[in-house]
């Protein structure tokens, strides 16, 4: 999880190849967006309250705002219809 973290914490991905099901970017992506969604899940169904994680798990945002703009070809290109749906909310 290191690593995948500091590669996406360190570069923008890159729209055109960053969806690639066999890329190792894309792995990397599918595992940092995967566990922040995750936190947000457990906010939504109250197992963490929000005034923690928003203490506590700022770089979420920072990640939210990386992949936004290219969330609706994350789910498309990798047959994901509801990637990130928690993180969305």
């Amino acid at each position: 999880m290191s690593e995948a973290h500091n590669s996406i914490r360190n570069q923008l991905p890159n729209p055109s190849t960053a969806f690639e099901k066999a890329n190792q970017q894309t792995s990397y992506i599918l595992q940092v967006f995967g566990y922040w969604d995750m936190v947000c899940a457990f906010v939504l169904h109250g197992a963490l309250t929000e005034g923690l994680v928003y203490d506590t798990c700022q770089e979420m945002y920072f990640q939210w705002v990386k992949i936004q703009p290219y969330i609706k070809t994350f789910r498309r290109e990798l047959n994901l219809p509801s990637g990130c749906r928690a993180s969305k909310r």
